[in-house]
């Protein structure tokens, strides 16, 4: 599933493009930051998900 980042990326990038072009400069803001979040969690370590206990983030209630 690493692809679905990059396509965000990618799409998120060209839209910018696009409404810099239009001129809507707030929306290609808006379009800008999301491709730099989508460029974080491409770089962003990822451990082995065998690793991690299943239940892991649940809290005992």
């Amino acid at each position: 599933m690493v692809y679905i980042r990059w396509i965000g990326l990618i799409a998120c990038s060209i839209a910018a493009l696009a409404y810099l072009a239009l001129g809507n400069f707030n929306l290609a803001g808006l379009m800008l930051a999301l491709a730099a979040i989508s460029l974080i969690n491409i770089r962003r370590p990822r451990g082995d998900r065998r690793d991690l206990p299943q239940d892991k983030g649940k809290r005992d209630l």
